[in-house]
Formats: C-alpha cells, structure tokens, sequence
C-alpha cells in the first residue's frame, strides 16, 4: 500500500495539554458565543416577529456547524461516529453559510432599491448554489477549494453593497458594513494562519538578533527526521517522543521507527 501522508506537530506533554486546553477554551466560548446569539435572537423573534430573524438564526447555526466541522471539534465531540459531516458537510455548511448571508444582504438593505447590487447578490447567491450541490456530490479535496474564494468574495461584495446603503442614506447600514469588515479582517487571518504566514513570521521574530529566542530541540528533532510538518507513516512506522540523558543532561528526543529493508 503507498504511504500515508498526515500532518504532525512534534509536542511534549505539558505542551500538548496547554495546547488541548487552549482549543477547549476556544471552542467553548465559540459555542457559547453562538449559543447567546441564538437564544437572543429566538427570544427577540418572540416578541417582534420580525421575518428577517429566523434567517438569521439559521445563518448562525449553519455558519457554527460548518465552523466546529472545520476545525475538527465537531467530529471529535459533537458526532464522531459520523463521516459526512466532517467530509462533505464542510464545505456544504460553508457554502450555504455563504448564500445565507447574501440573502440576509439583500433583506437586511432592501437592495430592490440598488437594482444594479441586487444582480450581483443574486449572481453570487446562483454561484452558491451550484458550488453547495458540486460539494455534495464531489470529494471534499475538490470542493472545499471551489467554496474557499466564494468565502472570501461574499463579505467583500456585502460590504461594498453595504458601502452603497449607507452613503445613499441607509444609516443602519454602517452596523452591516461594520460586520462584513470584521468577517474579511478574520477570514484573511485564518487565511494567514493556513497558509503558514504567521509561524513563518514568528521564527523569523526568534532567530531576529537580539530577540532573546532560543530553538525548540523537538523542533530541531522534527526538521530533521520528520521533515516540516509531514510525518510519514508506513508499513508500522511509528514516531516516539520521549527523554534521554545525553552528556549528564536530560534532553528531549523524537524517534521514527523505520521498517527494516530488505
């Protein structure tokens, strides 16, 4: 059978808990942020009965699926006998997160009264709906790279949208706009952070001159058994962390089992 190919972050393990704590706390107040933001807005659809709220609680519930789907809390917690979800279901949920929140735009802004942004939303929204029927039926390694630029164009195109409201005298415009801003600030962070641009900057601050930065030995380990941030696993390779005492000291070590040749 050919090789496996996985990503590996070579961690001891007051590092490895730190680093599972952190995600705990992060995808609780994930869901805890949601959770308020739902119960809000069921509460405040109680007592309005403003139509445009059940569309945006079902923007919210969607955009967290896909959300806890993509970093692996859900699958892991949430529906772990489950392979959908954590295959297709990502870039479905994020596909048609994406359409909700064009359809909100136009709701929200009334965008009849912008004929010529209104095409565009509904341009976007008939985009949308064929990459969420492609993510359905392709494999998620074809898919989710086709929902990825519509991620990124979505709150540019609300936010111009947005833009025109305002400055035609939609003054609750600019609390829309505001929002599209922080979902394009965040988006190209998680963007950066994907594309490995923040570690890359981050050992560049530590091996800077006079930044007081010293190398991780595991890290030295990993760079030069594992390769960077690839572990291969094949035929009962198998990768151990552990200690030695090296020289009188005790020094940490990463080791691969290789299969004996021949």
């Amino acid at each position: 059978s050919p090789p496996l190919i996985v990503p590996a972050r070579v961690l001891d393990p007051a590092a490895l808990q730190a680093t599972r704590n952190r995600e705990h706390w992060q995808n609780g107040a994930l869901a805890g942020l949601f959770a308020a933001l739902i119960v809000g807005g069921a509460l405040s659809w109680l007592r309005r009965r403003d139509p445009l709220l059940p569309l945006y609680l079902l923007l919210l519930l969607i955009t967290w699926a896909g959300l806890t789907a993509r970093n692996g809390y859900g699958p892991a917690y949430l529906y772990p006998a489950l392979s959908w979800p954590q295959r297709q279901g990502v870039p479905v949920a994020l596909g048609l997160a994406a359409m909700l929140m064009l359809q909100f735009t136009r709701a929200f802004l009334g965008t009849v009264r912008l004929p010529q942004a209104d095409r565009l939303l509904r341009g976007m929204l008939l985009a949308g709906a064929a990459l969420v029927v492609a993510a359905a039926a392709l494999p998620p390694t074809w898919s989710l790279p086709l929902d990825l630029p519509l991620l990124f164009a979505v709150p540019l195109l609300c936010g111009w949208v947005s833009m025109r409201a305002w400055l035609g005298g939609y003054r609750t415009a600019r609390f829309h706009l505001a929002a599209q801003v922080l979902t394009a600030v965040a988006l190209l962070h998680a963007g950066a952070v994907r594309a490995g641009l923040l570690d890359h900057l981050a050992q560049r601050a530590r091996r800077a001159p006079g930044s007081g930065g010293r190398a991780d030995p595991l890290a030295q380990v990993a760079r030069q058994v594992l390769r960077p941030h690839l572990l291969a696993v094949h035929e009962g390779r198998l990768l151990r962390l552990g200690q030695e005492t090296r020289k009188g000291k005790m020094v940490s070590v990463a080791v691969v089992g290789l299969p004996r040749s021949g």
